[in-house]
């Protein structure tokens, strides 16, 4: 067994996102026919959609290259496994306590790593608020179902949100969001978000909370599990792959769990 640990403070949270340039865009897929391996080529075969096996790759350049970055081993041997709910887990090399996770739209993707016993992710389209709230009122708890239907014309936006949140959470566990519609009862008043009922993990000290935007066209949500996350976990730190400047304006967390604050810096 090789384990490692990753050159990442305890106190901080990394984000990775993709650049939007056509250009960058095109180098990083470049690199993936050199990253990927024999099992992820054949993935990227699967796909109908020449778009589709694009995104796939780029979605696994953005993983390979930022693990590679932590573990020090090259992309090429790092290996993964899946669990039943699709998530990825980190095979070789071992890193207790490290975790990471990656949530994608499209040609959009973003990338989380941090300390901790579980971390989660979620990238939502905008677009999609009017579907977010149908679900929401046929399936969310009874407690965020009447904290919409006080919001009017807004609470597209708020299910959009909450929904964001809960498969943050549940991305965390390990679970999928289906499993967490109602497991999983969250309130959100700007900058606050409260937990309507216990976690299902730890306790609510255990469980750091972010909500906010990215590039203004999607939602994003965050959700650390561990223990005195929301003390300790205060910093979240961003960079776009392939590029040196710092992208803090990309990405802007408003709401947070608790006391928890997240102050964007470059890496």
């Amino acid at each position: 067994m090789i384990s490692f640990k990753p050159l990442l403070p305890t106190d901080e949270i990394h984000l990775w996102i993709l650049p939007q340039g056509k250009d960058s865009l095109e180098e990083i897929f470049d690199r993936g026919a050199f990253l990927l391996s024999d099992v992820e080529k054949m993935r990227m075969n699967t796909f109908i959609r020449p778009i589709s096996a694009r995104n796939f790759v780029l979605r696994r350049v953005l993983l390979k290259q930022v693990l590679s970055h932590y573990t020090g081993v090259s992309p090429q041997n790092l290996i993964f496994t899946t669990r039943s709910s699709g998530k990825p887990v980190l095979e070789f090399p071992e890193a207790p306590g490290f975790c990471f996770n990656l949530s994608h739209e499209t040609s959009v993707a973003i990338l989380a790593v941090a300390h901790g016993d579980g971390l989660g992710i979620d990238l939502e389209a905008i677009r999609r608020v009017n579907t977010a709230h149908r679900i929401a009122m046929c399936y969310f708890s009874e407690e965020e179902r009447r904290q919409l239907e006080l919001l009017g014309a807004d609470a597209g936006e708020r299910a959009l949100e909450l929904w964001a949140l809960k498969e943050s959470v549940v991305k965390a566990l390990g679970e999928t969001v289906w499993d967490g519609l109602r497991k999983v009862s969250l309130g959100v008043t700007p900058p606050n978000i409260t937990w309507n009922t216990l976690p299902p993990r730890g306790k609510e000290d255990d469980w750091a909370l972010m909500l906010g935007r990215l590039r203004a066209t999607h939602v994003v949500a965050l959700a650390l599990n561990a223990a005195g996350a929301r003390g300790l976990s205060q910093t979240c730190r961003i960079h776009t792959l392939g590029e040196n400047l710092d992208a803090a304006d990309d990405v802007k967390f408003e709401s947070f769990s608790g006391q928890s604050k997240s102050e964007l810096a470059p890496l």
